[in-house]
């Protein structure tokens, strides 16, 4: 018993490792390669959804290998698979999109397995809904929750096997055991690691992130600007900039205090990200420092950019400011081009910066780009 239990928890052991640490490799692997090919990506969409293709297609290649696999060892690696999956940052939608994956396999099994395996497919099905169930509670209370609700799942499959499939007490020790050594040797590795990670995320976001509006900062602009001209000239892509200034915001300074410039900041910074999720959602705001920002646009043609510039102009114009003396309206400034091939990045930005000068030269809150200031020369023709 001793030499069986030995082997079981080795081998287990084996395949629970391995296939998170292809998992791991494998996304790292797909998150470079989005970053280094694709100039705006939203990457944690994409590995979501890679994580549950991967753990979906080990579900369904672990269906169709079952004949040459131990009957027992196979609940165990899928039990304890499911409890890494759940462990890395579910959401709602991943609990039900496994939980349909989950019946899609009962119901493979019931079509393409021997009659035989009807019993043990059922009593797996319902321990990983017990499984999964219990997680989706557990994750908003606590890591230790979420370990009891990995072993439920194990005791729920294992009890049952015992019970309806007359399964020996020797096996049920055996099996049982595996199971909560496997849960117990890998789930506490998991947590760190995804502790690490969300770690490692919160001080990334921390050094880029301007905290007063939400807003990129300045060093984060830097980088991303740069490599965005590179990448758009390799690539001939469109890049479009736009710059934005807040009129007279020193006034509302100097007038009404420093927490309504602050305020005004953070609302005027909501707005225009409303904006860019509506019109252009591959677009990232940046402050550039004071009251002036910056708006990378990619792939956004002429029309489309004039008319985003334009929204953003009409939206602040909008806003309205509440402070003691009662509610104040602000404006803003903006100009914007596109980058040609022949621009380096002090050039391209050099020239947006013109065209926002120019916006407040002509009297503020206007959009001045190529487009208005072509057609400004053809009326004085």
């Amino acid at each position: 018993m001793k030499s069986d239990f030995l082997v079981e928890l080795i081998v287990s052991w084996f395949f629970v490792i391995g296939i998170a640490a292809i998992y791991h490799l494998t996304a790292d692997v797909l998150e470079h390669g989005l970053k280094k090919r694709a100039l705006k990506t939203n990457l944690v969409s994409a590995r979501e959804v890679y994580k549950l293709l991967y753990f979906a297609s080990i579900f369904i290649i672990l269906l169709f290998v079952q004949k040459a696999l131990h009957l027992q060892l196979l609940g165990n690696v899928q039990l304890v698979c499911l409890s890494i999956f759940l462990s890395i940052d579910a959401d709602v939608q991943a609990y039900l999109v496994v939980g349909g994956v989950n019946t899609g396999v009962f119901l493979s099994r019931c079509m393409f397995m021997p009659r035989t395996y009807l019993p043990f497919s059922l009593i797996l099905w319902f321990s990983l809904m017990l499984l999964l169930s219990l997680s989706f509670w557990a994750a908003h209370h606590g890591r230790w929750l979420q370990w009891l609700a990995a072993l439920s799942g194990g005791v729920s499959f294992w009890g049952m096997a015992w019970f309806f499939l007359k399964l020996s007490l020797t096996d049920l020790l055996i099996q049982l055991g595996t199971y909560i050594l496997l849960v117990s040797a890998t789930l506490p590795f998991v947590f760190l690691f995804a502790k690490a990670k969300q770690k490692s995320l919160r001080i990334k976001n921390e050094n880029c992130i301007d905290a007063l509006t939400g807003a990129k900062n300045y060093r984060c602009f830097t980088r991303d600007f740069n490599r965005a001209v590179k990448e758009s000239q390799a690539k001939r892509q469109t890049l479009a900039f736009v710059m934005l200034d807040i009129d007279y915001f020193k006034d509302i300074n100097d007038r009404y205090g420093h927490p309504v410039g602050n305020l005004t900041l953070r609302k005027m910074t909501t707005e225009v990200k409303l904006c860019i999720s509506q019109l252009c959602p591959t677009a990232e705001i940046y402050r550039l420092g004071g009251e002036e920002f910056g708006i990378l646009l990619y792939g956004q043609n002429s029309a489309a950019t004039q008319a985003f510039a334009t929204e953003c102009r009409t939206r602040i114009t909008r806003l309205a400011i509440p402070t003691e003396q009662g509610r104040i309206y602000i404006t803003g400034s903006i100009g914007y081009d596109f980058l040609t091939v022949q621009d380096n990045a002090d050039e391209f930005y050099s020239r947006v910066d013109q065209y926002l000068y120019q916006a407040k030269a002509n009297g503020r809150s206007r959009v001045v780009g190529p487009l208005e200031r072509l057609g400004a020369d053809l009326v004085s023709n």
